[in-house]
């Protein structure tokens, strides 16, 4: 080998180790925060269609969702402070209700597994969904797609001197 030939080659390897990407690979939560709420200053909105319970180690059963929140739409924006909010819907499940229901922020964890909703409503009637007693968060993340996530929550509490794990989850469309 060359003297040429070597300086060409330790030249070569130096610059190439020297390059910077341009453009790194997104983060998952941020490839999930577009997927839930679309790019930056977009917003999304969902609707739940339906969902499942399961109690300890009883089987898994279909989750009863009043009808009046089906039609309820939620709206995940993208914005600085990644806010959400809860409409009624044409069927309100109290005529009184407000039209929005629940508002609050959201965040992935950053490998996008977990998604934790914040609701800073108090619950008032049970068309909160998010700040509604017994589903707590964060929330496993087992599906996103551009028109459809699922999510699954798992709630621990006492019962008698044991305790019992009851496990919901959530389908979502694109509204």
């Amino acid at each position: 080998m060359t003297t040429r030939t070597l300086i060409v080659i330790v030249f070569t390897s130096f610059a190439l180790a020297s390059c910077k990407k341009d453009n790194p690979k997104p983060l998952a939560s941020e490839v999930n925060g577009r997927l839930l709420a679309g790019e930056k200053g977009k917003s999304k909105s969902w609707r739940v269609t339906d969902g499942t319970f399961q109690a300890g180690a009883d089987p898994v059963e279909p989750f009863s969702v009043n009808a009046c929140l089906l039609d309820n739409i939620f709206t995940f924006t993208n914005n600085d402070v990644q806010s959400y909010n809860a409409m009624e819907g044409a069927t309100k499940c109290d005529p009184a209700n407000p039209d929005i229901i629940e508002s609050g922020t959201w965040a992935f964890t950053a490998d996008g597994k977990m998604i934790i909703i914040l609701s800073n409503t108090v619950p008032q009637s049970s068309s909160s969904f998010f700040s509604y007693a017994g589903f707590p968060f964060p929330a496993e993340v087992t599906h996103l797609s551009d028109a459809a996530f699922q999510i699954k929550m798992t709630a621990t509490k006492p019962l008698g001197v044991s305790m019992l794990t009851t496990t919901y989850i959530f389908n979502f469309v694109k509204a």
